[in-house]
């Protein structure tokens, strides 16, 4: 498991579903600082990401979101590619996260 980080900033090598946090924010998440040609292949070869979403500190949700979903994405930071050395900080849109599944929501107390 990685250290807490922003979007998928450090998350583990594995293949198997990498963990990662998400950063409260209205409409996107944050990704690598710097994203560049390698950091591409590194992201395309996971099989599942999941994206934890907090208000401030409180775990609200946690989607799983296969790299295919994210692969809309990928293609266009691609083609950035082709034309400079790197992206600085590239963002996922949260309505594509949001095209994975949930496997964890909030439950609220309706006392």
């Amino acid at each position: 498991m990685c250290r807490v980080c922003y979007g998928f900033r450090n998350a583990p090598k594995s293949s198997d579903g990498a963990l990662a946090y998400g950063i409260t924010h209205p409409t996107q998440i944050f990704s690598e600082i710097k994203y560049d040609s390698y950091i591409l292949c590194k992201y395309r070869s996971v099989k599942a990401w999941y994206i934890a979403v907090y208000e401030g500190i409180e775990l609200i949700e946690i989607y799983k979101v296969p790299s295919s979903i994210l692969e809309e994405k990928f293609q266009q930071w691609e083609i950035k590619l082709q034309t400079q050395e790197s992206i600085n900080n590239p963002k996922i849109p949260m309505k594509l996260v949001k095209k994975g599944e949930i496997v964890y929501t909030k439950q609220i107390n309706t006392h």
